[in-house]
């Protein structure tokens, strides 16, 4: 997980170096009067390349972007009604002035891109959540599993606990934008997260090693309408926001087996549970071209996710002789005992312990990095 953490870190911070150098890039403008008779304006910042158009001595041109020694500028319309996009030779004019200020995004006709209305953005990332009952619940059983390990006279060789907090997650978003700013759309995100608690023991045999793996496991399908909401900071950079309900549709497992001197224990849970929160977030996207985009993005996300029912086996043998009980129910939080656990139980046995239903908290942050493409 550490590794993934990493990768994730590594990955933004190159996301971020790659958007303040096109925010660097694209931090000047300039103000040109044409100097010499029926300069040419070029296709491409070649001289070989196509003309374009001409423009006469003393014209007046704006330019955004600088390749080399060449300009590229936007003429206006004339009586033939043809927006021209070329490029000219900074030897065919004179800087008249050189700014700082930033072009207004929206009005640059050759970076807009309408098409019909829909991006669709596809990315993937990594979670952070608090966990709830069903975090420490696990942990608890992985505690018990320790104490019975000692009470059954094994010798410990090492102890590696890990709490269910952090996991992968892939998102997408299919946005239809009302005009150049606003919009509605759908996304669907799915999460996993698991964690493996390792025991491992030996039975007086140091040549023969056991391991006791304590394995809770959690996937989540998000379903969130929202409303976007897109500010460009310049030709390149956009800020994007984004929010709106979730519907949670979850599952959690859980599974370990411990190997003792005199028997086998075994533990398996399979639940399911659904519920609503809220999830928004907040984007940095930068332009590749007219169409496509990459994108960093923060989203926050609140739920608490309970009454998950499903089944449990749990399966032990000792002194020759073995027993499967096998419940149905609901999942409940024990907090009876030196450590908490997690338990599948009918509502009637529930009643007369000092238990409550479980409860998954998705409250949390998510990190993601993806590409958007415009249709």
């Amino acid at each position: 997980m550490r590794k993934k953490t990493l990768c994730l870190v590594g990955g933004g911070l190159c996301l971020v170096l790659l958007a303040v150098q096109a925010w660097n890039a694209e931090a000047e403008d300039w103000t040109l009067k044409v100097s010499v008779d029926g300069a040419r304006v070029h296709l491409r910042p070649d001289p070989s390349s196509p003309t374009a158009s001409a423009a006469a001595k003393g014209t007046i041109l704006k330019s955004y972007a600088r390749v080399g020694d060449w300009y590229r500028v936007i003429i206006e319309p004339g009586k033939e009604g043809l927006l021209v996009i070329g490029y000219i030779p900074s030897s065919a004019v004179d800087v008249v002035e050189k700014s700082q200020a930033e072009p207004d995004f929206w009005k640059q006709v050759s970076g807009e891109y309408r098409g019909f209305g829909i991006s669709l953005n596809l990315g993937g990332g990594y979670q952070l959540f608090s966990g709830g009952t069903i975090t420490s619940g696990t942990s608890g059983i992985f505690d018990q599993i320790v104490d019975m390990a000692s009470d059954s006279g094994v010798i410990t060789e090492d102890i590696n606990p890990k709490s269910l907090h952090a996991g992968t997650s892939m998102v997408g978003d299919v946005v239809y934008s009302f005009n150049r700013r606003t919009g509605l759309g759908l996304r669907l995100e799915y999460l996993h997260a698991r964690s493996s608690s390792i025991l491992r023991y030996n039975l007086g045999d140091p040549y023969r090693t056991y391991s006791t793996w304590s394995t809770p496991n959690a996937t989540v399908f998000v379903i969130r309408p929202g409303f976007y909401y897109d500010h460009p900071l310049n030709r390149r950079l956009t800020l994007a926001v984004n929010g709106g309900p979730a519907l949670y549709l979850v599952t959690f497992e859980y599974g370990h087996e411990f190997i003792g001197s005199q028997g086998i224990n075994t533990l398996s849970l399979k639940t399911k549970a659904h519920g609503f929160g809220f999830q928004g977030g907040l984007g940095l996207e930068m332009r590749l071209n007219r169409r496509a985009a990459i994108f960093l993005e923060a989203q926050g996300r609140l739920g608490k996710i309970s009454a998950f029912k499903g089944d449990e086996t749990y399966y032990r043998t000792w002194n020759l002789q073995a027993w499967t009980v096998k419940t149905k129910g609901f999942l409940y939080y024990l907090e009876e005992g030196e450590h908490p656990g997690l338990a599948v139980l009918e509502e009637e046995s529930a009643g007369k312990l000092n238990c409550r239903r479980a409860t998954l908290n998705l409250g949390g942050v998510n990190f993601a990095a993806g590409l958007r493409v415009r249709f």
